[in-house]
């Protein structure tokens, strides 16, 4: 358990960065409970639950924060909603009536949300998305802005045209995922993905909902269970999982404990439910950040207590912070004993920074078929050696690099 342990450690040192989303395409480290969506829709109400807006979401700010229970935040296909942002076929209400054949789960929806609003840990943003979905209009009024298009028949098209003076919604229109704005006086966040709040909300009231305990052989503590376990480690289309069980008839734990009912599947390993978020969010957020990822093989580096360390996949100009594709880049070119010198005190300067307190953990994933991931590769090791071994990989290891390319006096060169 020392991985999982190392990235529970690594969240709890890194709060600060909880829900920022540095870039389009940044994974932000998450509030638990919690997961990312690419909203393609944005609906606008008011605090009453009122119908104000539409608009389509852009790609570059599409990535969305949204509560999530295990069994939705790990969903493949199936009845599994999440709480407050979802697609179309789970917060319409009318979805049926311009759908076709296709099906619908708002009764789910429905029944999570209004448990939710109707709790002690209620927050005024879900009740006014509460109180516009029942009203069963969110289809029409979408169709009614411009926002969806339908056919002779009055259903949903497909797809939309592409138009160039326009912007239209990419992937299938049934399929659309929706976000919501709340609009309220005096609170200058309407944006329920922004709302530390209603994250909050969210929390205390998914946490409340859980009553089964185990040890958790993470922390030694008695603790709330995890029954799912995250997915989207690698990428928000992996499925694949590093803690999974589930099955019951086959020969998983036959022959190894005298009760092997599924209730009873926590004497194999209990993970807490708060570690397993904390830790699975941590590795995800990780692997996008700073990790190299090659088809299904992901490899990441870090400092357990945030501390940024040099990329063990950099080229030496890299880890220099050096810029030789700019008009002044005659500037940057050095003999090969200055460059060492630079490089050397490049390093030297990370392990002020770390010392030997700093742990440096190194971890290699993949995985072989879709639904189970494995550890190919773990270490732990001192700040002081992990920079001893890139310093000793660039200087025993170097070669010319023909990659890189600037240009001096209007002449292409090699750095």
């Amino acid at each position: 358990m020392s991985w999982i342990h190392k990235l529970y450690e690594t969240y709890e040192n890194c709060q600060s960065m909880i829900g920022k989303i540095e870039s389009a395409n940044a994974v932000p480290l998450l509030p638990i409970c919690h997961t990312t969506q690419k909203a393609q829709i944005e609906v606008q109400i008011d605090i009453e639950g009122n119908f104000k807006s539409a608009r389509i979401v852009s790609k570059e700010n599409a990535r969305t924060i949204i509560p999530c229970t295990e069994e939705s935040g790990g969903r493949t296909s199936g009845e599994a909603p999440h709480p407050l942002c979802d697609k179309l076929q789970y917060v319409a209400k009318d979805y049926k009536n311009y759908s076709g054949e296709k099906k619908e789960y708002f009764e789910s929806y429905r029944n999570n949300l209004e448990k939710w609003c109707k709790s002690e840990y209620s927050h005024p943003k879900a009740s006014a998305v509460f109180n516009y979905v029942m009203k069963g209009n969110v289809v029409k009024d979408l169709i009614d802005s411009g926002i969806l298009l339908v056919g002779k028949d009055s259903k949903l098209i497909d797809k939309q045209p592409k138009k160039k003076d326009k912007v239209t919604l990419e992937g299938t229109q049934s399929d659309a995922f929706i976000r919501w704005e709340v609009w309220e006086d005096n609170n200058p966040c309407s944006n329920v993905w922004e709302d530390r709040t209603l994250w909050e909300s969210w929390i205390k009231f998914y946490s409340n909902s859980k009553s089964k305990t185990t040890l958790c052989y993470v922390t030694g503590h008695e603790q709330l269970v995890a029954e799912q376990h995250p997915s989207k480690i690698r990428n928000d289309g992996d499925k694949a999982k590093l803690i999974s069980s589930n099955d019951w008839s086959g020969f998983t734990f036959r022959g190894r404990f005298i009760d092997t009912r599924e209730e009873n599947k926590y004497q194999v390993c209990g993970v807490g439910f708060e570690v397993t978020q904390k830790a699975h969010s941590a590795l995800r957020w990780l692997i996008n950040r700073q990790g190299y990822k090659k088809s299904d093989h992901a490899i990441v580096a870090w400092a357990t207590r945030g501390e940024n360390i040099p990329d063990p996949f950099s080229d030496p100009v890299s880890i220099l912070g050096l810029d030789l594709n700019t008009e002044n880049a005659g500037k940057h070119l050095f003999t090969a004993q200055e460059f060492a010198l630079r490089f050397r005190n490049k390093i030297a300067g990370y392990n002020v920074e770390l010392g030997d307190e700093s742990k440096i953990v190194v971890m290699g994933l993949d995985s072989a078929t879709p639904g189970r991931m494995a550890i190919t590769y773990y270490k732990e090791l001192k700040g002081s050696d992990f920079l001893k071994r890139i310093e000793k990989w660039h200087n025993d290891c170097s070669w010319v690099h023909s990659y890189r390319y600037f240009e001096v006096k209007g002449q292409k060169n090699k750095s």
